[in-house]
Order: C-alpha cells, then sequence, then structure tokens
C-alpha cells in the first residue's frame, strides 16, 4: 500500500501528520506545523523523498486523497 503523506489544516496552520506504530497500536501523529505559505515545500520535501526511493506514497489532504504512486515492487 505504500507511504501516507497526511496534512490537515487546522486554524490557519498546516500540520503534517505521520504514521506511527507504538507497542502494536497505530494511528497518525502531527509531525510538524506550519504556515499556509509554507506548506507547499514542505509537502514537495517529502514527495521527493519518497519518489528518490521509489517508493509508493499516498497524499491526503484535509481526508481527501490528492495523489498517489503506483510503481512497481
Amino acid at each position: 500500500m505504500g507511504d501516507v503523506i497526511y496534512g490537515v489544516f487546522d486554524n490557519s496552520m498546516w500540520e503534517l501528520h505521520v504514521h506511527v506504530r507504538i507497542n502494536g497500536e497505530e494511528g497518525y501523529v502531527r509531525h510538524v506545523k506550519c504556515r499556509d505559505e509554507q506548506f507547499p515545500q514542505l509537502i514537495s520535501r517529502k514527495v521527493n523523498d519518497f519518489d528518490k526511493e521509489g517508493k509508493n506514497y499516498r497524499v491526503y489532504l484535509d481526508g481527501e486523497l490528492v495523489h498517489q504512486t503506483n510503481y512497481r515492487s
């Protein structure tokens, strides 16, 4: 299924959430919070990292799937 980039807009700030697994439980936690104008660069960096590694990923913004990759394994 691949990794997930999950962005949430909250009170004029974007939050980038990351998937974690702790003690057998999994969920999303806030990783970075930034102003609206900085968010495109933050997303670009994460996307570029995954693209360089050839990793499949999905990008969700406010709960909506906006992009996904389908690299062959």
